[in-house]
């Protein structure tokens, strides 16, 4: 490599981390904060006394400030926003016993700039009721620990996955 070809080099690689986009794990420096509205349902058939919109939506915000990359912010104060849909319930019964299946989608989005950050339409997690499927009590149980482990899943695809 010649000599203005590795000048271009170095200046091209420190263009590259002065951006932040798009280099993988690091949120652009102008988002310090997240808002995260209620998690929506959309096509999924959900007992209402689950309240999983909730469970979800406490999880998550959980998650974030457990995370701490983001200051969770109500509202729509946020330097950033994350929506969260749940399109799928399911209790399987099956020879092993009775599981928790649920399936969200999300979008991260950059508030300030009005840009995509990331998006899956298609998060799912599956867990073991302890009892029976008609039990309402191991059901709720079996959703809120569901919950938080989609909840992390989704603070990793967004903070350290874009």
């Amino acid at each position: 490599m010649d000599r203005i070809g590795r000048r271009a080099f170095v200046w091209l690689c420190v263009a590259a981390m002065g951006c932040r986009y798009g280099i993988g794990g690091f949120l652009p420096d102008h988002l310090h904060s997240i808002s995260i509205p209620p998690v929506t349902i959309d096509g999924a058939d959900v007992p209402a006394s689950l309240e999983a919109e909730t469970v979800l939506t406490e999880a998550l915000r959980d998650a974030f400030v457990q995370d701490n990359s983001l200051t969770v912010l109500p509202g729509r104060r946020g330097d950033s926003r994350l929506d969260v849909t749940l399109s799928s319930y399911e209790i399987v019964e099956g020879a092993e016993g009775t599981d928790l299946s649920l399936r969200v989608g999300f979008l991260f989005r950059d508030a300030v700039r009005g840009v995509d950050l990331a998006s899956s339409s298609d998060v799912e997690g599956t867990v073991a009721i302890k009892g029976s499927g008609d039990d309402e009590g191991a059901v709720a149980l079996a959703l809120e620990s569901l919950a938080d482990e989609l909840a992390t899943e989704i603070v990793s695809s967004t903070v350290r996955g874009w």
